[in-house]
């Protein structure tokens, strides 16, 4: 499940086994830090939106993807 934007209400969303597996490898080197929070940065702080696309884009470009509006793109399915 996951915590909607701003809210209480948890949203229901399917993963597909590749990314079970991903999540799965990322817990076991995710700093150890009292954070329930799944994607936290280096000092241990829940990432927010801004800190996502930030990291989106910066992939993005590297594999060539630009001019799209990519929180946009990620986020809109989801709500």
């Amino acid at each position: 499940m996951i915590l909607g934007k701003g809210t209480l209400e948890l949203h229901s969303i399917d993963l597909n086994l590749a990314v079970v597996e991903a999540i799965n490898d990322y817990l076991l080197v995710k700093p150890d830090i009292d954070n329930s929070a799944l994607f936290v940065s280096n000092n241990g702080n829940r990432l927010d939106g801004k800190d996502i696309a930030r990291i989106v884009k910066k992939y993005a470009e590297l594999v060539g993807v630009v001019g799209v509006s990519l929180p946009e793109v990620i986020f809109h399915p989801i709500g």
